[in-house]
C-alpha cells in the first residue's frame, strides 16, 4: 500500500505531506476499502500499511462504535471520537474526519487524529473540576465565587449559613459591596487592592447578616483570569471571628 499517486511525476511535495503528516491519512475507495495510507497509520497504530490493504476500513473500529461510525462515514465533514483497534489488542481514542469533497475515483480521504492526549487532559480537566467541588461544597469556611464588580455567581453551604441565608438560591446574583458589605465602601478599598495585586490576603472586613446584625470576618481571595491573563472574577474565603480580637497583623492592610 503506497501514498495515492506515487507513481506519478511532479507529486513529490503532495506525497511527502501525505506521508510524513502527524494525523493518520486513509484513502478508501467507494466501497469501504482502505487504499492507501500514510506512515503515522504504522507509528499510531503499529500496522504495517500492508496489512491494511484490501480491507474494509471499519473492520479496525470497536463494534459499539459501529452506528457513530457509519454516521461519520456517511456525512462528509462530521467529525466524531471513535475507538480503533492497536496492533497490539488495546484501544486508541481517535478523532475521525471524512474529507467534505471527494477523491477523483468517488473515494473519499479519511483523517484520524490520536485524541489519547486531549481525552486525558479532558478527563483530569474533569476530576479536578470533582474534586474542587467537593472541596468547595465541604469546606467549613465560607466560599463566594464572583465577578470583579462583586456580583456573587456561587456561593457553598458555609457561606449560605454565614449569612443567614436559607439556600444558595437567595444569594445568587446580590451584590457583595451593596448588600453583604457592613459598609459599601470598605468593599471599594477591598476591589482597589484586589485589582491591583489580583489578591487579598487575612483582611478584616464587618459584613452584613441577614439578619441585619453585624459579623466580622477575615477575607482572603485570589483572582480568577481569562486567557489574555484580565481578571474576570475572584474565589473568596470567608472566616468569622466575630467576638475575637484580631491580630495587628491581620488589620494592617
Amino acid at each position: 500500500m503506497t501514498q495515492p499517486g506515487a507513481t506519478e511525476p511532479g507529486n513529490e511535495l503532495l506525497r511527502s505531506l501525505f506521508d510524513n503528516a502527524s494525523e493518520i491519512f486513509v484513502v478508501v475507495d467507494r466501497t469501504g476499502v482502505a487504499r492507501h495510507t500514510n506512515q503515522a497509520f504504522t507509528r499510531i497504530l503499529g500496522y504495517e500499511p500492508e496489512e491494511l490493504a484490501g480491507h474494509r476500513l471499519t473492520e479496525l473500529f470497536h463494534p459499539s462504535d459501529a452506528d457513530e461510525l457509519r454516521e461519520a462515514l456517511e456525512t462528509p465533514g462530521m467529525a466524531a471520537e471513535l475507538r480503533v483497534r492497536h496492533c497490539d489488542g488495546y484501544w486508541v481514542h481517535v478523532d475521525l474526519l471524512v474529507g467534505a469533497a471527494p477523491l477523483e475515483d468517488e473515494g473519499c480521504l479519511v483523517t484520524l487524529r490520536d485524541a489519547t492526549e486531549s481525552r486525558l487532559s479532558r478527563e483530569a480537566l474533569e476530576s479536578s473540576e470533582e474534586k474542587f467541588r467537593a472541596l468547595f461544597e465541604e469546606s467549613q469556611d465560607a466560599i463566594v465565587i464572583g465577578t470583579v464588580e462583586g456580583q456573587i455567581l456561587d456561593v457553598n453551604l458555609a457561606g449560605v449559613e454565614l449569612f443567614g441565608y436559607d439556600s444558595k438560591e437567595q444569594m445568587l446574583n446580590m451584590n457583595i459591596g451593596r448588600d453583604l458589605y457592613w459598609n459599601p465602601k470598605d468593599r471599594q478599598l477591598t476591589e482597589a487592592d484586589f485589582r491591583t495585586q489580583g489578591f487579598v490576603k487575612n483582611l478584616i472586613v464587618d459584613l452584613k447578616h441577614r439578619s441585619g446584625r453585624r459579623i466580622r470576618v477575615e477575607e482572603s481571595a485570589s483572582a480568577m483570569r481569562d486567557r489574555s491573563g484580565e481578571i474576570i472574577g475572584f474565589r473568596g474565603v470567608l472566616r468569622e471571628i466575630t467576638g475575637q480580637e484580631p491580630s495587628s497583623a491581620a488589620i494592617n492592610r
